[in-house]
């Protein structure tokens, strides 16, 4: 059984779904900027994020932030 699962929803009428066992990697894009998202568990079990950002269409970049799902909880509800 994954651990992971990702949908997208676009121009089809249907939506298409991804599995990761380890990890999943995702990227929402446009010419005019991306957001990549990698979600993993580490060694002691914990949900960790990164979030990239690019300046253009691209599955890589920049990361804006690295830490536990929690942690990112708490900063984009202003908690810490």
């Amino acid at each position: 059984m994954s651990k992971f699962y990702g949908q997208v929803f676009g121009a089809a009428n249907t939506s298409a779904s991804r599995r990761g066992h380890s990890e999943i990697h995702v990227s929402a894009q446009s010419y005019s900027g991306s957001v990549i998202t990698r979600m993993f568990y580490d060694c002691n079990d914990r949900l960790i994020v990164d979030i990239q950002m690019s300046d253009g269409s691209s599955s890589y970049g920049d990361t804006v932030f690295h830490g536990t799902f929690d942690d990112l909880q708490k900063k984009l509800k202003g908690e810490s």
